[in-house]
């Protein structure tokens, strides 16, 4: 994907890009219209983060050639019955383009990640090189692990959002290099009148400073053992013992044997690392498992715009961006950072 520096510096005096730039200032306005951003597949979920940085003009190339069915059509906001039988990604880009006509929108076929990996890695593969950031979205553990050690390989900040019925979450890997840049703080005993006064001044003359981000793979948040995490993280891991464990529940086909013998592993790693127990552990804990994977829009319209703040923060790079696990429990009412 090619993008034209001039011709998004001059599209950035549209009136469009108005509340972008009141919000964000003109310089970050600027960044999101030159980003490129590589989709795959599109889901409910990753369809909402679409959209939020769609409208405020970021290029994008949606990786699904997959044929749209009545189940995306129930859980997907941008279709309709009329694209059954039409190629996702190609009804998506018309629709898209329609919404904001000077985002660069590509339509490829579907990304098989066990395909990517072992082609990158080997050097027989660019595909992937030339985007800013990668957003995706897969149930299966082992392909979000390789997923992970790809965008690692690869430097690119990483983003894996899901969605199962009431509850959501993000995994986040900035790439193994993020550098971003924040005020230097100063440490002055100062008045009333005189911090009023620095404050007032603060920006002006602030000094900055670069700061260097690590983060621990994916493999490595996945751990059972950490203690004081909220239940969504560990219904995560719970999902991902399960996987391990052969155990895989299909909420379209139900198997209550199934179902207990994952929330019982779930429960295990609850007791072993929180301090109290209560009511609501263990039915939020079945309808994660029951859920897990269901397109529900209220809920990833929260993840899917959560997601696309903290696109718009990594891309800046002028404030510290958010990494690990975001973890979101509609019933609760919170989203929260787990930093591992």
């Amino acid at each position: 994907m090619e993008v034209d520096d001039q011709e998004k510096e001059n599209q950035l005096q549209d009136e469009r890009y108005d509340r972008t730039i009141r919000a964000l200032t003109a310089e970050v306005a600027l960044k999101l219209m030159k980003s490129r951003i590589a989709l795959c597949p599109m889901n409910g979920v990753i369809t909402e983060f679409m959209k939020n940085i769609i409208l405020d003009g970021a290029n994008v190339t949606i990786f699904d050639d997959t044929k749209v069915t009545e189940d995306d059509v129930g859980t997907n906001f941008m279709l309709s019955p009329n694209d059954i039988g039409k190629v996702k990604g190609e009804v998506l880009k018309q629709k898209f383009n329609e919404m904001n006509p000077y985002s660069q929108i590509e339509a490829k076929p579907l990304l098989n990640i066990n395909e990517i990996y072992q082609q990158t890695v080997e050097g027989q593969s660019n595909l992937l090189k030339d985007y800013d950031i990668l957003a995706v979205s897969t149930l299966n553990f082992q392909e979000m692990i390789l997923w992970d050690k790809l965008a690692t390989h690869l430097n690119k900040p990483l983003y894996i959002l899901n969605c199962c019925g009431l509850y959501g979450f993000v995994w986040i890997n900035l790439g193994k290099d993020f550098v971003y840049r924040r005020i230097k703080p100063k440490v002055e005993v100062l008045s009333a009148t005189e911090q009023n006064e620095s404050e007032n001044t603060a920006q002006e003359n602030a000094e900055y400073e670069e700061v260097s981000v690590t983060c621990k793979s994916l493999e490595e948040c996945l751990n059972p053992n950490i203690k004081g995490k909220s239940i969504v993280y560990y219904s995560i891991v719970m999902m991902y013992e399960a996987e391990r464990n052969n155990l895989r529940y299909d909420p379209h086909n139900p198997d209550d044997s199934v179902l207990d013998k994952i929330v019982e592993i779930g429960k295990e790693f609850y007791t072993r690392n929180k301090f109290r127990w209560n009511d609501n552990v263990e039915p939020t804990l079945r309808n994660f498992a029951r859920l897990y994977g269901v397109q529900y829009c209220p809920s990833y319209s929260v993840v899917g715009s959560v997601s696309s703040q903290e696109f718009t923060k990594v891309l800046a790079r002028n404030a510290e961006p958010s990494y690990n696990w975001f973890c979101y429990d509609s019933q609760a009412g919170y989203g929260k950072m787990e930093y591992i």
